[in-house]
């Protein structure tokens, strides 16, 4: 959150040389997205729709990446447990 918001100074541990260009990434994404409901920029690789044939996520680093069902095969553990108490 401290990148999103460009608040690092409250959230030393975030501090760094990375903290700089994770800042434009993320803050841009999330007034773009507040802006016209799509959260690409020019700083970003194109960060294509949600869906579940593909759920694409994008990953914020240095540099950032979409990447397509991550940690796919934990989730796959989950089909079939009913999560319903919860």
């Amino acid at each position: 959150m401290p990148y999103f918001f460009d608040n690092v100074d409250k959230a030393s541990i975030a501090a760094g040389p990375h903290a700089e260009q994770l800042i434009a990434a993320t803050s841009r994404a999330l007034t773009a997205f507040a802006y016209g409901g799509d959260p690409n920029h020019d700083q970003l690789p194109q960060w294509p729709s949600y869906a579940l044939e593909d759920r694409s996520t994008m990953r914020f680093d240095t540099p950032s990446s979409v990447e397509h069902d991550p940690y796919g095969a934990e989730r796959l553990c989950w089909d079939g447990v009913s999560l319903g108490g919860l």
